[in-house]
């Protein structure tokens, strides 16, 4: 089975309370539903670089801390994703690049509400864990 590596932004605001999460119409019969930013690391990709591109070229803004998270496992029919999960203060002004493939960038509050929304793989458990960490 195929393994496709990705490197993931989980961008937070300075006070640790809320999340910024993305809306993509591209995807797998996963369009349009919730996930944090994100790209597939192809084999000579540097990660600190597809990490800067994220933030500044498709958030429009700046990381201010980076701390490595989680690496999380997902299959789908095709292929095992490894995804590397970093979370990234960021200022709160937020300027998507149009050309990105999201089509839209929100932030939501880390309580009971954001699991209501609708996420596009495992982005629940990686929401539970996160605030169980900033909890401690």
């Amino acid at each position: 089975m195929k393994i496709i590596r990705t490197t993931n932004l989980i961008p937070v605001n300075a006070q640790r309370t809320s999340v910024l999460l993305v809306k993509s119409s591209l995807g797998d019969g996963q369009a349009y539903k919730w996930s944090f930013p994100g790209q597939v690391i192809k084999k000579d990709d540097n990660v600190d670089e597809i990490i800067l591109n994220i933030s500044l070229k498709t958030l429009g803004t700046k990381i201010n801390k980076l701390i490595k998270f989680n690496l999380y496992e997902n299959k789908t029919k095709n292929a095992i994703v490894k995804a590397q999960y970093n979370i990234a203060e960021i200022d709160m002004a937020v300027k998507l690049n149009k050309d990105s493939r999201y089509d839209k960038a929100e932030w939501h509050t880390l309580n009971e509400e954001i699991f209501f929304l609708d996420f596009q793989y495992n982005e629940k458990d990686i929401i539970t864990e996160l605030i169980e960490n900033l909890n401690k």
